[in-house]
């Protein structure tokens, strides 16, 4: 799949949006990753959404603070429904396990985090989303996950966006 077929794709679907209401400084989301095997070839758009809701799908991310410092804390899972010899990739840096920044300045504000499951395989992981210095930033990036034969790297969010106001 192109970047933009997969830019079309999310725009296609609801954006995620995260917002600090009231005296929050902290919000969590439990959300599922479900990768898809490619076809002929082609790494294909890979649904996320909310655990417990599958018809619940989102293209683009939008993450509000609300004019206050705080933080999103996404906790994602792998659904190995159709891939299941799939897990987040571990970075060699600290703090982007998983995923894949693809613009300038991405690991200001966003740090991965891949956590084991009873069968010793990277298939949850905690990423962490702060506000550092009050500026709307656009972020393109995508989630990183290897397999036995090597890395698989999938469309994550082409126009992820941090509104500090």
């Amino acid at each position: 799949m192109s970047a933009q077929s997969v830019a079309d794709k999310c725009a296609e679907l609801p954006v995620f949006n995260a917002e600090l209401e009231g005296d929050e400084t902290e919000r969590s989301y439990d959300l599922v990753l479900k990768p898809v095997n490619p076809i002929d070839g082609v790494d294909q758009y890979w649904p996320l959404f909310n655990s417990g809701s599958e018809a619940e799908q989102f293209g683009n991310m939008l993450f509000k603070f609300n004019g206050k410092k705080g933080t999103f804390v996404l906790n994602l899972t792998l659904d190995l429904s159709e891939v299941p010899d799939l897990q987040f990739a571990k970075s060699t840096g600290q703090g982007q396990d998983g995923i894949k920044g693809l613009t300038q300045n991405f690991k200001h504000e966003f740090k991965a985090q891949a956590e084991k499951n009873d069968d010793h395989k990277y298939t949850k992981l905690k990423v962490t989303i702060k506000n550092k210095d009050a500026e709307e930033d656009t972020y393109s990036f995508l989630w990183q996950c290897t397999t036995a034969g090597g890395a698989d790297f999938i469309s994550g969010d082409p126009r992820a966006k941090i509104d500090p106001e």
